[in-house]
């Protein structure tokens, strides 16, 4: 978890994803999450679909 964190505090302290948090914010207006879950949440969401892409590609 180390990595992760570090990484995720590296994308937060540079905005290099603020377009994407405002996003996500805007869509999920009900729901008051910090970056660092937004994070987990895309990057967990990422794997989920790559794992599906590899499995209905028969990979």
């Amino acid at each position: 978890h180390g990595i992760i964190n570090s990484v995720y505090k590296q994308i937060i302290k540079e905005d290099l994803l603020d377009d994407v948090f405002d996003l996500f914010n805007k869509k999920f207006s009900d729901y008051s999450l910090s970056k660092i879950k937004i994070l987990d949440f895309i990057f967990w969401t990422v794997g989920k679909l790559n794992i599906k892409k590899l499995i209905l590609d028969g990979s």
